[in-house]
């Protein structure tokens, strides 16, 4: 009704901390309910509670993934944690200055863990030239029935520069060094709710403990369907947990959208070669789309 729209039942749910990825063939999809409302200008307000989860892969099992509620979270830390009594999430998007998107917003896990995210990114253009500066922050609060008392935090920068066709971007972040009994910080519900500036496009964690991130990467658009990138990640672990402590990893990146009898065919190949304590972790990933 008017500028609200209210959804119920099991849904694709996209907000900041709750959020299903779709990297697989089956894409995440939540059960429960959610309000999006944007009557204020430039600004779009969330409501939502979820009860249960459906994974894009079934694991070992080998089956099509079903609605439990063994949750994921967006950095894959707590794997499969049981959810008894849901989660319920806010959260607040404004665009009212030009160039500039606030994102705020909340995730309260019941019995488990509260999660906060901020981030302010400005986007300009001056004739050909573009750049952008951002920032963001997670703050994890853990119920101390549930593991530790410890809270945990995530905060990250990103500066970005382009001409025409071409950008270029650097990214740093950096976890505290406190073990809420999570391996690291917890960025959300799903695994679409990974928005940590220095995650490599396959297997790079930004969420560790006591890790320091650092991301340059590169995009060229070759034609107005077509774009080309590359980009180069390293993780420092400083945790005593760790095994390892610095991962890297290169990757490079193609995607091209079909035009004329074959518009709404899509493609994408993404080749990521880990090196440094990740090697061995070299992917190609190949995915074809059609959007009927």
């Amino acid at each position: 009704m008017g500028k609200t729209t209210a959804m119920a039942g099991r849904m694709f749910l996209s907000t900041p901390l709750v959020s299903g990825s779709g990297s697989r063939v089956v894409k995440e999809a939540f059960e429960g309910v959610a309000v999006i409302n944007t009557d204020l200008p430039d600004t779009t307000l969330i409501a939502g509670y979820v009860q249960k989860f459906q994974a894009r892969t079934a694991g070992a099992d080998h089956d099509a993934p079903k609605f439990t509620r063994a949750f994921k979270t967006g950095s894959d830390v707590a794997s499969g944690v049981e959810v008894d009594d849901g989660a319920y999430t806010l959260a607040v998007i404004n665009k009212s200055i030009t160039g500039l998107t606030l994102t705020a917003a909340y995730a309260n896990v019941v019995d488990i863990i509260q999660v906060a995210y901020a981030e302010a990114d400005y986007e300009g253009k001056a004739g050909a030239f573009t750049y952008g500066l951002a920032a963001q922050y997670y703050y994890n609060n853990v119920d101390s029935d549930f593991t530790t008392d410890d809270n945990n935090n995530l905060w990250g920068v990103k500066a970005s520069i382009g001409y025409d066709a071409f950008g270029a971007y650097v990214a740093y972040s950096k976890v505290n060094d406190k073990d809420n009994g999570l391996g690291g910080v917890v960025s959300g519900l799903g695994n679409g709710a990974d928005l940590a500036y220095t995650a490599s496009p396959i297997n790079s964690n930004s969420y560790n403990n006591d890790t320091e991130a650092y991301k340059i990467g590169a995009t060229y658009a070759i034609m107005k369907n077509a774009n080309v990138g590359v980009s180069y990640t390293v993780n420092e672990i400083d945790s005593a947990a760790s095994n390892a402590d610095k991962f890297a990893f290169a990757a490079v990146e193609a995607d091209y959208a079909f035009e004329g009898a074959l518009k709404g065919l899509s493609t994408t190949v993404i080749y990521e070669d880990g090196s440094k304590d990740a090697s061995g972790t070299d992917e190609l990933w190949v995915k074809l789309n059609y959007k009927f």
